[in-house]
Parts: structure tokens; C-alpha cells; sequence
């Protein structure tokens, strides 16, 4: 297992806010969390089970692969969600590529907003892949300027307008991207700070993924909340 920068208290602090949250829902009949603070089992009125990964750590691929194979043999939805640190995950492509910034390096860079582009994880990647859509789930920890909440993102393909402009602005001296590979332009698709948690199952993929869920829109094939955001 690759080193972390999230330490032991804030892999707590992270999953037990996700319990709070999923504590407000009125259809689960029994929920625990394992001792390393890296996993919730939830079992639905349902009879629906399910283990959401909380990665405040970092697993190799295959590892999950092999927790993935566990799951679907014994029936289970596995439903990941990551640590938004910008260091193990969430990586900005600039600052995972360590180049100089100048201030005209940022200023051009600013021009393209390349500051927001970010550069996935292997991890990161092998779910995206993994999902039937395009969104990635991530718990966002309190700082000066953010809430303590759990956020959903489009990791939309860097567009080409980036490309065409790439050779012109790029004083980061960066190494060239192209469309379709991981670096994403995120776009917050929900933050769920009020509510509580629901899940959308895939339809050809084995992952599930975190949305917003409101306990009066239920989806009656899977007993499961569907995506219904807060706002």
C-alpha cells in the first residue's frame, strides 16, 4: 500500500462524517464501520447491501480489484469516495508536475485555467473508468474556505481548445496532454452538506456512486435514492 499524507485522525474525522450523513437516512437497518476507519458496511430495509471505500488511504489497483471481485460474488454494491487533499488525491496538474510558476506563468496559465485542471490518480482512475458516469465522489475536509461536505464532481475531458492553446500559453513547461487521457476539468455536479447520501447504481459497470438523495424519491427497481440534488 502506497504512503498517505492523511493521517489516522482525519481518516476518522472523514468517516464519521459520512456516517452523520447517512445517519439521516430512514431505510438502513444496520451500518459499522471497520477499526482502520477505511470501510462502511450498510445493510438497507431492502435487503441491499453495501460497502462504500472511504480512501483516506492509498491502495494499489489490484487490491481494490480484488475487494471488487468479493463484492460482486457476495451481492454487494462497492461505492468509493476519496479524501479531497490535493495531494493523494484531487491532484492539480500543475502542482503534480512540480515546475516553476513565475508570475507570468500564472498570469497566461490563468487565461486557460490550468490551475483547475487536475492530473487522477491511479486509483482515481481505474473507478472513473469503472462507473457508467462520468463522477467521482470526494470528502471534502473544513478549511478557512470550504465546508466540511461531500462532493460530487464531472471529470469532464480537458476540451481541445486547451490543446490549441497549449503550445502559446504553456510557460509552465509542462509535459503536453490530449483529450480522453487523466487530466480533467472538474465540475461540481453536488455538495452534500445539509441532506444525506444516496446511491446510483451503474447498469453495465460494477461501481456505484454517490449522489443526493431525498427519502421521497426512491427508485422502486432498486430500493436505492437516485440522483435527485439538493438544489
Amino acid at each position: 500500500m502506497a504512503k498517505c499524507s492523511v493521517n489516522d485522525e482525519q481518516k476518522e474525522e472523514m468517516i464519521d462524517y459520512v456516517l452523520e450523513l447517512l445517519d439521516r437516512r430512514d431505510d438502513i437497518s444496520t451500518m459499522n464501520k471497520d477499526k482502520k476507519n477505511e470501510n462502511i458496511y450498510l445493510n438497507l430495509n431492502n435487503g441491499k447491501d453495501i460497502h462504500i471505500y472511504s480512501f483516506g488511504y492509498k491502495p494499489s489497483v489490484n487490491y481494490f480489484k480484488e475487494e471488487l471481485i468479493k463484492d460482486d460474488l457476495n451481492g454487494v454494491l462497492s461505492v468509493p469516495i476519496f479524501y479531497k487533499n490535493g495531494i493523494d488525491y484531487f491532484v492539480r496538474y500543475v502542482n503534480s508536475h512540480k515546475k516553476p510558476q513565475n508570475n507570468k506563468c500564472l498570469e497566461e496559465g490563468t487565461k486557460l485555467n490550468m490551475h483547475k485542471l487536475i492530473d487522477l490518480r491511479d486509483l482515481e482512475d481505474f473507478v472513473l473508468r469503472h462507473t457508467d458516469d462520468p463522477f467521482l465522489a470526494y470528502y471534502q475536509p473544513q478549511t478557512k474556505r470550504l465546508p466540511q461536505s461531500v462532493r460530487v464532481f464531472d471529470m469532464k475531458t480537458s476540451d481541445s481548445d486547451y490543446e490549441k492553446s497549449w503550445e502559446k500559453y504553456n510557460e509552465f513547461e509542462l509535459p503536453p496532454f490530449r483529450t480522453n487521457s487523466r487530466v480533467k476539468y472538474p465540475s461540481e455536479e453536488s455538495r452534500i452538506i445539509g441532506s444525506t447520501i444516496g446511491f446510483k447504481p451503474g447498469r453495465f459497470r460494477k461501481l456505484a456512486r454517490i449522489s443526493s438523495y431525498k427519502s421521497d424519491k426512491i427508485d422502486p427497481e432498486t430500493g436505492m435514492g437516485k440522483l435527485f440534488p439538493d438544489n
